[in-house]
């Protein structure tokens, strides 16, 4: 097997330069298990898997992280300012809808009775 074609693999599995730089594995390890058993192999799973989970893991520190980080008296002022907001818009279609309604109705003469 060509070091090119290792070199095509190695850009598809991501995965195997966290294993070199951690210290787990070199490059000479991997090209050997590369030309004994090809890429298609499932000796590869393994690495695929952790990367994976290490990758989960990450993402969840990141979000408990992101909560931790949350300033709740900032969150309360945001939905107290929403809330006027909102109720700001409701009266004003409410006043819009009583003023449309006031519009369409049309008093009685006073010199007209019912009977008229």
């Amino acid at each position: 097997m060509a070091l090119n074609d290792f070199k095509n693999f190695v850009k598809t599995m991501p995965s195997l330069s966290s294993y070199v730089n951690n210290g787990k594995m070199t490059w000479q390890k991997f090209y050997d298990m590369y030309s004994l058993y090809g890429e298609d192999n499932n000796i590869w799973d393994k690495y695929k898997m952790e990367y994976t989970l290490e990758k989960s893991d990450i993402k969840i520190r990141d979000v408990i992280n992101g909560f931790k980080n949350i300033d709740m008296k900032e969150i309360q002022n945001g939905i107290e300012s929403l809330e006027k907001g909102i109720s700001l818009l409701q009266d004003l279609f409410a006043k819009k809808n009583d003023s449309d309604i006031k519009s369409s109705y049309e008093p009685r003469p006073m010199y007209k009775y019912f009977d008229d």
